[in-house]
């Protein structure tokens, strides 16, 4: 006998996330703060975009799209949940 719809899966526990760890559960805090240097050096990236494109944005949208796709080599999501990565990036040309 059919009592309804099935129940939806909570978020928390979906299969279908990104390959990494939940950031919650990264408690190494060299691990932390090595994260929160190559995030915002992500951001700082897009702000000198921002002063080298004053005058056009269509070039300016272009740069920043390359800009963020790095922050995916070491933090990803799945709409709701941010998870990192497990291997360092290599400074090189998969940061270029």
């Amino acid at each position: 006998m059919n009592d309804g719809p099935e129940p939806v899966q909570p978020v928390a526990l979906r299969t279908d996330r990104p390959d990494g760890i939940p950031l919650e559960d990264v408690t190494d805090i060299d691990e932390l703060r090595w994260l929160v240097g190559f995030l915002y050096d992500r951001l700082d990236d897009i702000d000198t975009e921002d002063d080298i494109c004053k005058s056009n944005d269509k070039r300016y949208r272009e740069r920043v799209r390359k800009h963020q796709q790095k922050r995916l080599v070491r933090i990803r999501s799945d709409g709701y949940n941010l998870f990192v990565t497990l291997q360092k990036p290599l400074i090189g040309k998969e940061l270029k």
